[in-house]
């Protein structure tokens, strides 16, 4: 095993050579970098843009590397001596995918821009611009034939473009949001699309109809991969899945469970066979199709794992991740072979019997360049993410710093202190600019208002109060709970502050008056986080009874409860006229406990799992739609959908009043496996 010392920011992307001796990877740090496979070494590094390197591919002939970047360039390298040959400026916004055409002669970029352009390697000159999609475009292959390029889009859309004339010959509608992959079959005459609506989708180019829709993720697919026969197709999804599904029936094959988080990454081997994974559990996973059993698991990144590639003979993968590391694996043995590194992480923890150096708060800085954390010293830390490296501390307290916020502008730091103080930083000169001192007890959490004029403090005496930037006069005390307040949150339009206290509640306040408004009861643990949806109509509070709930802000309604299993995922909602029991959205039925009761819910008896009343029911109430339409929905339009399935059902009996079946839902906590706190 070796250490190479040359990436200083994250591995965005990874490309193998045709003749699968080399890899090249893109990097934040503005860099490329070509390694040897069989020593390990570091063969070239590509430097040259001003911005993140977010896509790299390589010329069939295996001599020049495509780089494609942040900074609204793609560029042009030689392989063997490093130098960039041509530089493509046109793009108005950052290059984010790049695919070489027409056997290496021609390159395709996508760009956030919303074009899409085709370029002559040879000259370097652009020979067209694709320009109808509405928003950036993050996906671009080629047909086999090479008679037509694709393009997908935040948009919603896929287009099939003739690369000679830039007619758009086709528009492929139907996705509920951005198309995230796309994959053309070897064939030509079909494509499948990935989206962040959750679901995949395979078209027909003959007649531009979706003849298959692959159903199934919780989460965006932003993976899709063909195996070379056609007749397979591999999705991976945030909701830490890959799923290999019969491209013909649309049927569900396999599903791909051993990641922990989300799948970030995917490539299939020339043959077919395997599928390689990498994700948010911070591993890549080589998977056998046809059994779908995971073969080996590389162990070794310390975060998140971004890009895959599998070398030509399909006996090695590569991996790029967030922790600023490439790394060169056995696919046989799962042995690492070369780490591609040699750099500290962008956040240091100290060890300590006091449990300092545990980063209990962390902000990012509005330009994105950097963080502040609160690591339960004195002080806090701003790091620079470019460089992984501090860059000064800021301020001191008279104990532990346990809370951050970062102003919207940038220029002022927000902490909250063990001492009972809340204090206001210089963000460039780190000099204190005001105290809030007030608080009977530790503060631990701290906001800044959206408007940049205001600071909520909340606090272990039970208390939020409601400070003056300028002035550091306490305007309102929010009181009211029985226990710490252990999280805050103002809404967008700051009129409203959210408060989650170890009392088992979350509070809304009105910010001016500090009354309360509404009370949220339904956890069983104390309080821990509380967000709000960005447009200010939904409220979730996270707690330590294992759940996060969804509430309507304005009606106080508890939308939906998120069940934090230990691996795929279980969503509930409350009790309506048509679910008695409440609908469901799971990939983990086991998890839930049905039962048989009486008329009048007595003796309860649990039923078997394959008990066929069990499976009907099942059948009729794990409805996605009817969990997670409620989070966007308002709360008419829900009871309206409510209201029109209840005329379908009343219609479908004949008139009948419609009743549920015998079997009434409960939630099985002593199958969660997670139940105790």
């Amino acid at each position: 095993m070796q250490t190479f010392a040359g990436h200083t920011g994250s591995v965005e992307a990874v490309a193998v050579t045709p003749a699968g001796r080399r890899v090249v990877t893109g990097s934040r740090d503005h860099t490329a970098k070509l390694w040897d496979l069989d020593t390990g070494r570091c063969v070239q590094t590509f430097a040259g843009h001003t911005g993140s390197v977010e896509a790299v591919a390589v010329t069939p002939d295996g001599r020049r590397v495509v780089t494609g970047s942040w900074d609204h360039t793609t560029k042009l390298w030689d392989l063997d001596t490093g130098r960039c040959v041509q530089t493509l400026t046109g793009h108005a916004d950052g290059v984010a995918a790049v695919a070489v055409i027409r056997d290496g002669l021609w390159l395709m970029t996508g760009s956030w821009d919303r074009t899409a352009r085709l370029w002559d390697l040879e000259t370097g000159s652009c020979v067209q611009t694709l320009e109808e999609h509405a928003y950036g475009v993050g996906a671009v292959a080629e047909a086999t034939d090479r008679r037509w390029v694709v393009t997908g889009s935040v948009d919603g859309l896929a287009k099939r473009w003739d690369p000679e004339t830039g007619a758009c010959l086709e528009t492929l509608s139907g996705h509920a949001g951005s198309v995230e992959a796309v994959s053309v079959t070897p064939d030509g005459r079909r494509m499948v699309t990935a989206s962040d609506d959750g679901t995949a989708k395979l078209w027909d180019l003959e007649t531009s109809r979706c003849v298959q829709t692959f159903e199934g993720h919780a989460g965006r697919v932003t993976a899709v991969a063909m195996t070379p026969d056609s007749r397979r197709v591999v999705t991976g999804s945030v909701d830490g899945l890959a799923k290999v599904w019969d491209l013909e029936t649309g049927a569900l094959l396999r599903t791909l469970t051993g990641s922990t988080g989300a799948v970030h990454a995917a490539a299939v081997t020339w043959d077919g066979r395997w599928l390689a994974t990498g994700g948010r559990d911070n591993r890549a996973k080589l998977w056998d199709l046809e059994t779908g059993h995971c073969m080996q698991t590389f162990a070794g990144h310390v975060d998140e794992v971004a890009a895959i590639a599998v070398t030509s003979d399909g006996r090695r993968v590569v991996t790029g991740s967030w922790d600023k590391m490439a790394k060169l694996w056995d696919a046989e043995t799962g042995r690492c072979l070369q780490i591609l590194s040699g750099f500290q992480r962008a956040v240091a923890y100290r060890d300590s019997s006091l449990g300092r150096g545990v980063v209990r708060s962390i902000a990012v800085t509005p330009d994105e360049r950097g963080a502040v954390t609160a690591a339960a010293w004195p002080w806090a830390e701003l790091w620079d993410f470019e460089a992984g490296q501090r860059t000064r501390t800021i301020g001191w307290h008279a104990d532990d710093v346990v809370a951050i916020a970062v102003t919207s502008n940038g220029r002022r730091v927000v902490t909250g202190s063990r001492d009972r103080t809340a204090k206001v930083w210089d963000l460039e000169s780190g000099g204190c600019l005001q105290t809030f001192a007030g608080h009977a007890g530790d503060v631990i959490a701290v906001v800044a208002t959206p408007d940049g004029r205001r600071v909520v403090t909340a606090s272990w005496d039970c208390t939020a109060r409601l400070w003056a930037l300028g002035t550091g006069r306490c305007l309102q005390e929010y009181a009211g709970h029985e226990g710490w307040v252990s999280a805050v949150v103002v809404t967008p339009d700051s009129r409203r502050v959210v408060t989650g206290s170890e009392d088992k509640t979350a509070k809304v306040w009105d910010l001016e008056s500090g009354r309360c408004v509404q009370t949220f009861t339904e956890h069983t643990g104390a309080v821990s986080a509380v967000a709000v949806g960005s447009e200010g109509h939904w409220l979730a509070t996270a707690s330590l009874d294992h759940t996060v709930k969804f509430w309507d802000l304005k009606s106080g309604r508890l939308l939906a409860t998120m069940h934090n299993v230990d691996e795929g995922f279980l969503w509930t909602t409350p009790p309506t006229e048509n679910a008695p029991s409440g609908w469901l959205w799971t990939d983990r039925p086991e998890l839930v406990s049905v039962v048989r009761c009486d008329k009048d819910s007595g003796n309860p008896e649990p039923m078997a799992e394959d008990d066929p009343d069990r499976k009907a029911y099942l059948g009729v109430y794990n409805q996605k739609e009817r969990v997670m339409s409620r989070l966007w929905l308002s709360g008419p339009e829900v009871e309206e959908k409510e209201r029109q399935l209840g005329e379908r059902i009343n219609a479908l009996r004949g008139g009948k009043p419609a009743s549920p079946p015998p079997p009434q839902l409960g939630q099985g906590s002593s199958r969660r496996g997670d139940s105790s706190d």
